[in-house]
């Protein structure tokens, strides 16, 4: 292969893409650099030498120092544990740089390409990045264009090569400068041979999903990013990133006294679950011990949530008018306290008594309603309230000791934990030791330490996390100390709309913080995480921010619905599919047209969001070309068939024919591949005269026809120098793309 050359310089490429994806598991990007470095060294190098390999010594002396750097790797002291598989991807990755050095013929080139194709098999096992989605789109593409371009030119090269040794000279290397002609059967077949391969890939990603046959494919342990922004049904600590969802989820009005609240920078906290019982990292949630149904009336007038002997006035309640744009779990968002909700849609309201959490048995037609929260705590209705929800009983959390102690010292600070009346001083200052200097918000704290309680890793090792984290801190040195404490999730803040008045609340704005039991106040809000985090998470809408959140979230996205997907998630879409199909079948009206199903059928279903739809779109393109593969395969096997079998006729021809001639039915099909059809009252001599004359790379054909008379009618054999050229000839014809099609 000729050094430098664009089939050069596109294998160098590819190799260099293989490796993004393994390089990216683990941040090394110092060692891809020295690949990129390498690249560029090893095309200079065989630019001014022309041609020449690297000495063997020094080739020698890199593969033993890539051997010591594995063994490094794998079984040298490091801080984070190592994976041998990631270890074994820089190891391949260096024999590639090595191999850059000697990139002086065919074979070298070839063995670049496995390389590469092995470090893209590694990097399915390991990576958790779309950037391999990217490097297999690349690779099915310009990948296989190369590949075909590499066997043209290097079966050219044997021709030529082979073609010399027959005149008796010497072998010398022949190359064409130009390459292969790319024209339009060029770009059809790779076009072609792509798209089966993306089909073929995406069947065996469907029916052989992770986790199947023992777990074949389920290499992806610790390697999945297992969160995003959003509520779950449990907190639980975890080193893993977190990415941000922009998905909504509700939208919220506020107003007081019937007044609306219009302040863009408003921020009410929006509760969801309480959780008191810290283990090891987990949260459990606070169990209801007096739970009770609410029927609500088709009445206009709210509901109690609270029995209190006064009646709150307009103006300390705080009205929360809801519309949630999916049922989720029934949760039922509201700031703290809720004593009244106004709603008809809602079927039964399961309500804890002492926590003041709501939840839906069950929604009508469309998920609203409104919540009323009192908003002050003075006056007869708070302090009926506060004597409502005193807390249940002593809690007993797993709080690790050197947190305990701590905390102890730390309380000593602001006052004394056994007088319940400096508690709230107590409570502020722990918010603010949490939300001062000495601390980080980010969705990437980096790898926890083990054996170590996540909490305790926070508080005096890392000292960087999210939400959870702070809110975690807060309350577990809070219980400490004997003050009541629980921590809280839900939604904070949102963005604000002025043309509907009205603020949108994504998964995103996803929050926890702490309620306190304060004497006298009864349940208070602490929100220990910085305050300048969450300012600049809600205001920062600048371009760069909004691309980083994308593709944060495709990071996600690509991680739940490609990485993860297994055989349960399998089943789940299969069933999701099979009840649409029976809903749809249910639904035909006799007196609908063919169309009207057609078009029903191409839209897909309505509760479709624009991104589900459009992913609906794909399946189906990817259906209606998997369906023209499929008959193009079986074109195919027909004429294979047919070239075996054939008619009557041909049947009687083939049994005549000698079976040393038979070679012109193999050439006259892969003829017919390129365009050229024999019709059936041309003589095998006409035919060949005429693709001779109109064709230069068919200007031999006269040459092996005669050949072929002189087999089939003249009963002698060809030699065996005529076999060699007959064979490269039938070779080139079926491999070469472009060959047959000049004129």
């Amino acid at each position: 292969m000729r050094p430098v050359s664009s089939l050069h310089l596109v294998l160098l490429g590819l190799a260099l893409a293989n490796m993004l994806p393994a390089m990216e598991v683990e941040s090394s990007w110092g060692l891809y650099a020295i690949a990129v470095g390498c690249a560029i060294l090893s095309t200079l190098w065989l630019q001014r030498s022309g041609g020449r390999a690297l000495s063997g010594w020094m080739i020698h002396f890199a593969v033993i120092a890539s051997v010591g750097f594995l063994c490094w790797e794998m079984f040298g002291e490091h801080d984070e544990p190592t994976i041998h598989i990631v270890d074994l991807s820089h190891f391949i990755a260096l024999l590639a740089c090595i191999k850059f050095f000697e990139c002086v013929t065919y074979r070298d080139a070839g063995l670049i390409a496995v390389i590469a194709f092995l470090l893209m098999a590694i990097s399915a096992l390991i990576s958790a990045s779309p950037l391999f989605g990217i490097v297999i789109i690349l690779d099915l593409t310009v990948g296989v264009g190369w590949l075909m371009s590499f066997h043209a030119e290097r079966d050219r090269y044997l021709v030529e090569s082979r073609m010399v040794q027959l005149t008796g000279c010497e072998p010398v290397v022949v190359s064409s400068n130009s390459g292969p002609v790319r024209g339009p059967a060029y770009s059809r077949a790779v076009g072609a041979t792509s798209l089966y391969l993306v089909v073929a890939a995406t069947a065996i990603f469907i029916f052989l999903p992770r986790g199947l046959y023992g777990g074949i494919f389920g290499r992806m342990h610790g390697l999945v990013p297992a969160s995003v922004t959003g509520l779950g049904d449990a907190v639980e600590l975890t080193d893993a990133a977190i990415f941000e969802d922009p998905t909504p989820v509700f939208k919220v009005r506020f107003s007081k006294a019937g007044i609306p609240i219009v302040a863009e920078d408003y921020a009410a906290y929006l509760r969801a679950q309480t959780f008191d019982r810290y283990y090891q990292g987990k949260w459990s949630g606070t169990p209801m011990l007096m739970p009770r149904t609410i029927l609500p009336t088709e009445s206009e007038y709210p509901a109690a949530l609270v029995e209190l002997p006064v009646t709150p006035l307009p103006s300390s309640l705080l009205k929360q008018e809801v519309w949630l744009d999916s049922l989720g779990n029934g949760t039922l968002f509201a700031s703290y306290p809720p004593i009244m909700i106004e709603t008809k849609y809602v079927k039964g309201l399961k309500l804890d008594r002492k926590d003041l959490t709501l939840e839906a048995a069950g929604i009508r037609d469309t998920a609203h309603y409104a919540v009323y929260s009192l908003d002050t705590q003075t006056g007869p209705a708070a302090e009926a309230l506060t004597r409502h929800t005193h807390p249940r009983r002593r809690i007993n959390s797993e709080i690790p000791v050197r947190v305990r102690l701590f905390a102890g010292d730390l309380a000593l600070k602001f006052g004394d934990p056994g007088d319940d009346l400096q508690h709230a001083t107590i409570a502020g200052g722990i918010r603010d030791y949490l939300s001062g200097n000495e601390f980080e918000y980010t969705l990437r704290r980096g790898a926890m330490r083990k054996n170590v309680d996540p909490i305790e890793d926070f508080l005096f090792q890392n000292k960087k996390g999210h939400c959870e984290y702070f809110a975690t801190a807060m309350t577990l040195m809070c219980q400490s100390v004997g003050i009541r404490a629980r921590l809280v999730s839900g939604y904070h803040g949102g963005e604000f709309n002025d043309v509907g008045g009205f603020f949108r609340v994504r998964q995103r704005d996803a929050h926890a913080w702490v309620e306190v039991y304060l004497a006298g106040r009864g349940w208070t809000t602490f929100d220990p995480t910085p305050a300048a985090a969450v300012a600049t998470r809600a205001r920062d809408e600048s371009l760069i921010a909004g691309i980083r959140r994308t593709m944060d979230f495709l990071h996600f996205k690509w991680s739940t619905w490609v990485v993860s997907f297994d055989q349960d998630s399998r089943q789940d879409l299969a069933a999701g599919v099979k009840k649409w199909l029976a809903t749809f079948t249910e639904d035909v009206d006799e007196t609908r047209s063919f169309g009207d199903l057609i078009k029903t059928l191409a839209y897909g279903p309505d509760v479709f969001v624009w991104w589900q739809r459009v992913l609906y779109w794909l399946v189906l393109i990817l259906c209606a070309v998997l369906v023209v593969l499929v008959l193009r395969v079986v074109v195919i096997l027909s004429l294979y068939i047919r070239e075996i079998v054939g008619d009557r006729g041909e049947l009687q021809a083939r049994i005549a024919r000698r079976p040393e001639a038979r070679f012109y039915d193999r050439l006259l099909l892969l003829l017919a591949t390129k365009g050229h059809v024999k019709p059936a009252h041309v003589t095998p001599r006409e035919f060949a005269e005429q693709l001779s004359q109109s064709h230069i790379d068919l200007r031999a054909l006269s040459d092996y026809t005669e050949w072929f008379y002189e087999v089939q009618y003249g009963q002698r054999d060809l030699s065996e120098s005529r076999w060699q050229r007959l064979r490269q000839f039938l070779t080139r014809l079926r491999e070469d793309t472009a060959f047959g099609t000049r004129s």
